[in-house]
C-alpha cells in the first residue's frame, strides 16, 4: 500500500512540475509602455542662413577693374562711405579728349569775340565816315564815286559782323556741347568711386581688386543689423504643409542649448533647383522666417530651423515603434492582465518618435513597446522593463 502511495504521489508530482514547465514556457518577456497624455509637434528641420532683412545691393554704374578695395566684410560703414575704386581706361581717354575739344572750343570762341569788338568798332567808324561823306556830298564836295564806296564799307562790315556773330554762335553752341560731354563723362568718372548708399554693415564684397566689372553687376551688399532674418531653402516635397504664421524653433551652435523662436513670413513663389551633395537635383522653395529675437547670431550665420506645421497637447500618444500597420488598419500589442490582445487603434497625429491615439487605448493602458514582436494574442507576458509614453 505504501508502495502504491508513493507512486500515486510522485506521479501528481510529475504532472504538476509539467504543468508548471508548461505554464513557464508560455510565458514571454517583453519591454512595455505606460499609456499616458503628452504632446505632439510635427515639424519639418532644415538648415538656413541669418540675413539682414533690409538690405541694399550695390551695382557697378560703369564698367571698369577694381583698382582698390577700401572696406571688409562686416564693417560698419557709414552713407557715402568709399567702398571701391574703379578703373576704367577708355573713360579717362573720353575725358581727356573732351576736355581738350572744350578748351580749342572755348579758345576759338575767344578770338571770334574779340574779332566781333574789332569789326564794331570799325562799322562804328566807317558809319561815321558814311554821314561825313553823305554831307560833303550833299555840299558838292565828296563824288558820287567816294559815296559809294563809304557805303559799300559801312554794308561790308555789317555783313561782316553778322556772319561773324553766327559764327560765335556755333562756337557757344559748341562750347555748351563741350561743357555737356565733360560734365557727363566727368559724372561718369565720378561713378567709378563706388560708395555706400546708407549706414549699415558691409554684408557682401563678392569681387576682388583686379576683377572687370560690366554696367549693373553687383559689387556689394549693405544690410540693417538690427533687422534680421532667416532664410531656409526646403524641400518642394515638404511644403505641402508649411503656410505663413506657423512658428519656428531656432538653434545654431553659438547659441549652445538655447532656442529661439520665429514665424514663417514669407514663402516665395518660385522654386528652384539644387544639386545635393550626392549630385540628386533637387526642387526648392525659399522660405523666409522673422525671429522674436536675434540673441548672438549675426548675418551670414548657419542655423537649423524646425517649422512647426502641426503641434497638439494633453493628447494620448505612443511611441511610433509600438504601432504596427498602416493607417487605417493599424494595431498595438495590449496587455490586459499579463496577456496579450491584438489591439485595433485609429491614429491621428504622428511626427518621426510618437502617434497620436485617437481611439483604442486609455492612458493608464499598458503596451509592448516593439510592435514588431511575433507574439499570439492570449500569450502570457511579464514586463522586463516599464516605459512611461509620455514626451
Amino acid at each position: 500500500m505504501n508502495r502504491k502511495r508513493y507512486m500515486w504521489i510522485g506521479a501528481i508530482l510529475v504532472v504538476i512540475a509539467l504543468v508548471v514547465y508548461s505554464y513557464a514556457g508560455k510565458t514571454q518577456t517583453v519591454e512595455t509602455v505606460t499609456i499616458a497624455t503628452g504632446t505632439i509637434s510635427v515639424q519639418v528641420n532644415e538648415t538656413g542662413y541669418v540675413q539682414a532683412a533690409d538690405d541694399f545691393e550695390v551695382q557697378a554704374l560703369q564698367p571698369g577693374y577694381i583698382k582698390s578695395v577700401e572696406a571688409q566684410i562686416g564693417d560698419q560703414v557709414q552713407a557715402g562711405q568709399v567702398l571701391l575704386r574703379l578703373e576704367n581706361t577708355d573713360l579717362h581717354i573720353s575725358l581727356t579728349s573732351a576736355k581738350s575739344q572744350l578748351t580749342q572750343s572755348q579758345g576759338q570762341l575767344a578770338i571770334a569775340q574779340q574779332a566781333l569788338s574789332g569789326y564794331i568798332i570799325s562799322a562804328e567808324t566807317s558809319g561815321k565816315s558814311l554821314e561825313r561823306t553823305e554831307q560833303l556830298f550833299k555840299a558838292g564836295a565828296a563824288t558820287q564815286t567816294e559815296l559809294d564806296h563809304a557805303r559799300s564799307s559801312v554794308q561790308s562790315l555789317q555783313e561782316t559782323i553778322a556772319h561773324q556773330r553766327k559764327y560765335i554762335a556755333d562756337l557757344e553752341q559748341q562750347v555748351a556741347l563741350g561743357q555737356q560731354a565733360v560734365g557727363q563723362i566727368t559724372e561718369k568718372s565720378g561713378q567709378l568711386i563706388v560708395v555706400s548708399p546708407l549706414a549699415g554693415t558691409l554684408l557682401d564684397l563678392p569681387l576682388k581688386k583686379g576683377s572687370y566689372v560690366n554696367y549693373g553687376t553687383p559689387v556689394a551688399q549693405i544690410g540693417i543689423p538690427e533687422k534680421l532674418e532667416i532664410k531656409a531653402d526646403v524641400l518642394g516635397d515638404q511644403m505641402g504643409d508649411i503656410t505663413t504664421g506657423q512658428k519656428v524653433y531656432i538653434s545654431a551652435a553659438v547659441m549652445g542649448e538655447q532656442v529661439l523662436t520665429g514665424r514663417v513670413q514669407t514663402i516665395r513663389p518660385r522654386a528652384f533647383t539644387r544639386v545635393s551633395a550626392l549630385g540628386v537635383e533637387q526642387r526648392r522653395v525659399p522660405v523666409i522666417i522673422t525671429m522674436d529675437s536675434a540673441g548672438k547670431l549675426k548675418p551670414g550665420y548657419e542655423v537649423q530651423v524646425a517649422i512647426e506645421t502641426a503641434a497638439k497637447s494633453e493628447i494620448v500618444t505612443v511611441p511610433r515603434e509600438s504601432v504596427q500597420g498602416t493607417a487605417g488598419d493599424e494595431t498595438v500589442l495590449l496587455v490586459v492582465d499579463g496577456k496579450i490582445k491584438h489591439q485595433t487603434i485609429k491614429s491621428g497625429l504622428r511626427n518621426g518618435d510618437y502617434i497620436e491615439i485617437i481611439s483604442g487605448l486609455e492612458p493608464g493602458d499598458v503596451i509592448v513597446q516593439d510592435a514588431s514582436e511575433d507574439i499570439a494574442d492570449d500569450t502570457r507576458v511579464k514586463a522586463a522593463k516599464i516605459h512611461p509614453a509620455k514626451q
